[in-house]
């Protein structure tokens, strides 16, 4: 297919030539200098395989002359055009423009294809914007560029979903699949469990990925879901060793045991330069010191809700492994373990996305240790702050139970139907992490009748949250009013 006008891509108007212009058609393959083609007519090949006619790009009065070749659209929404051999010479799912539709393919290595941005809702031109798959780290992830450089990442492919991509698991989907080729080419498709639902992807002009569904009631194209939802989806928004959290204000702050590198930049809103180890990492390995003499090793703090970084590098399938190998390297800043993928190891300073991370042992210390005297949350049910919002709709006033001197208790109710009490930790009331493993611990060891159990709790950023079920005829007294004393005395944990 060749285009006489000055532009540099296939409007799918010019389609139309194949029907509209076929009665106005003149006979012949060729025209002589003294003669032309009036608007509306067109010329045909001998073989009958290529036209030439006019057309108009959308929202244009401009007219171009263009010549096609015979096309088929297909069911799948792959516009073919083929030669006399009924072989394709050109297919849109290869070059697919903004749009990713069922059973197309995007890929890497050989034959690699990507999305690549409109420049602005009325101009189709290439803009700033692509997004294809990324294997630098040996294990795929999406990835989007804004002008060559990153913009949004879906963290790496587990088997079964982009794992730092939240509710992609669409239960309309029949599957999402990352695969290899027999050209070794590696590839994301994915299809719907019923082929009658009209839904697909798009790379808007901003950048983002967003999910459109036909919905037949209003008859027009909606949102169904948004890659990039908060400031926190931008690529090295907080920096290294940063961690974001849109509902906290500033939004990024640095992980425990690092300050700000740069701190006027930081405190005036720009963060992209992360942060800085507040004290030097001293690598002592196996809780031994350099002179032979028991010392302090460097531990990991736990962090949740987290995007792999993408210098991570597989390290091992096991992950009893992932903290002795980690340990054992004093390039090593921290490790995350998935299921699916296994143990990653990192060990560059663009760290801003991990799952546990390396600090030295004396930002450790009031922090939960392995001690058979405490309580391990990992023991208990851990919900999500969203999931907690949602079930207290959003701790509304009508909600709330009470207030005590630790904060106040809202009633709420999961999407299961059952009821619960939520004591949520007030940020005032001077009760930090070890008053809050206290009641952790003192609730879960109780069975009574007459007191209410402690069904989970939720640790996410600076919230602190217990949830209870809710029983209208047991005390509530020990939610509102902070501390649970046995007897005459708590019970504690020790430091």
């Amino acid at each position: 297919m060749g285009m006489l006008a000055g532009t540099s891509f296939l409007y799918l108007t010019l389609l139309l030539l194949s029907t509209v212009a076929v009665e106005f058609c003149i006979c012949r393959d060729s025209i002589s200098r003294t003669e032309f083609i009036r608007d509306l007519e067109s010329i045909i090949s001998n073989g009958g395989t290529f036209k030439l006619g006019f057309f108009s790009p959308p929202n244009s009065s401009e007219r171009y002359v263009g010549i096609c070749t015979s096309a088929q659209i297909l069911d799948s929404g792959n516009l073919v055009l083929r030669g006399a051999q009924l072989n394709t010479l050109w297919q849109s799912f290869e070059i697919p423009s903004d749009s990713f539709l069922s059973n197309m393919r995007i890929s890497h290595s050989q034959g690699k294809t990507e999305l690549t941005s409109w420049k602005s809702p009325s101009d189709p031109s290439i803009g700033k914007f692509s997004m294809g798959i990324d294997t630098a780290m040996r294990i795929p992830e999406i990835f989007i560029w804004k002008e060559g450089s990153p913009y949004y990442r879906s963290g790496p492919w587990n088997g079964q979903a982009f794992i730092g991509v939240p509710r992609m698991n669409s239960v309309y989907l029949r599957w999402v699949r990352v695969s290899n080729d027999d050209r070794g080419t590696v590839y994301l498709t994915y299809s719907f469990a019923n082929e009658s639902f009209l839904d697909y992807f798009q790379l808007n002009y901003e950048g983002n990925v967003v999910e459109l569904y036909w919905d037949d009631g209003e008859e027009r194209w909606e949102i169904r879901w948004l890659a990039r939802e908060s400031e926190c989806d931008y690529y090295g928004k907080c920096g290294a060793f940063g961690t974001c959290d849109s509902k906290m204000s500033p939004i990024c702050s640095c992980l425990r045991g690092y300050k700000p590198k740069k701190l006027e930049e930081w405190n005036s809103g720009n963060w992209t330069s992360g942060c800085v180890r507040s004290a030097v990492q001293q690598c002592e390995r196996m809780n031994t010191s350099l002179n032979g003499k028991s010392g302090e090793s460097d531990g990991f703090h736990k962090l949740s809700n987290m995007k792999v970084p993408d210098s991570a590098v597989w390290l091992s399938d096991e992950e009893s492994k992932c903290p002795i190998r980690c340990l054992s390297n004093c390039s090593c800043k921290a490790y995350a373990y998935d299921s699916g993928i296994g143990c990653l190891f990192l060990c560059c300073d663009n760290l801003s996305e991990s799952r546990k991370t390396r600090i030295q042992r004396s930002p450790l210390r009031g922090l939960p240790r392995d001690d058979p005297k405490q309580v391990k949350l990992e023991d208990l049910p851990l919900y999500n702050f969203n999931e907690i919002a949602n079930a207290t709709n959003n701790f509304s006033l009508n909600n709330m139970l009470g207030r005590g001197g630790f904060g106040p208790v809202h009633r709420g109710r999961f999407p299961d139907g059952q009821e619960i009490a939520v004591k949520r930790l007030s940020k005032f009331s001077g009760q930090g992490m070890q008053e809050f493993m206290n009641e952790v611990l003192v609730i879960s060891r109780l069975q009574h009748r007459n007191l209410v159990r402690l069904l989970g709790c939720c640790i996410e950023g600076d919230e602190r949250i217990l949830i209870y079920e809710y029983m209208p005829n047991k005390s509530l007294e020990a939610l509102i009013f902070g501390k649970l004393l046995l007897g005459d005395k708590s019970e504690n944990i020790d430091s």
